[in-house]
């Protein structure tokens, strides 16, 4: 079940993935830094897309990153999307868990994987962008293994001024 909605995340995802998150070490001087987030605009066919992105390498695991940017995907401005893009070969029926400090978690599944990576796309409503916000961390948890999950930390140090510069103030 992939609707419009769905297939167009996914192109902005692509778009994002191939352009507006941050490449290690690679700055662009009109990038914006809110703690330990980034905003980065990038021209898209029907103008620009921007996007707040943090990437993160694992602890003591190489080569596992994980690239996490917050959008308004063009069709819905009101909408706010997170996409998160994990290394490939995890195992996709695990899906990606999501703790935000000592919450719940949460699970999510993969819409599709690329030479890039695979990427996961969650609507953020009000009560997880509330989650977010008054959060200090959200620990990302992959599967390599069927029973080893990994976490990856990611702080949470300047979203909240972040996405209010994102989202228009």
């Amino acid at each position: 079940m992939f609707n419009a909605i769905g297939r167009s995340m996914a192109a902005v995802a692509a778009v994002l993935l191939t352009t507006a998150v941050p490449v290690l070490g690679q700055d662009q001087e009109d990038d914006q830094t809110f703690g330990d987030w980034q905003i980065r605009c990038d021209p898209v066919a029907d103008g620009e897309q921007c996007a707040l992105s943090q990437w993160v390498q694992a602890e003591n695991i190489d080569g596992v990153e994980l690239r996490a940017f917050f959008f308004e995907p063009p069709e819905d401005e009101e909408a706010l999307l997170l996409s998160v893009l994990v290394p490939l070969n995890v195992i996709l029926t695990r899906r990606l868990g999501l703790r935000i400090d000592d919450g719940e978690l949460m699970q999510f599944d993969f819409i599709r994987c690329s030479d890039a990576g695979c990427l996961v796309s969650i609507a953020v409503d009000d009560e997880l962008l509330t989650s977010f916000r008054q959060g200090g961390e959200a620990l990302f948890v992959i599967y390599f293994e069927d029973d080893t999950g990994i976490g990856i930390p990611v702080s949470l140090d300047g979203l909240t001024a972040g996405l209010e510069e994102l989202r228009g103030g």
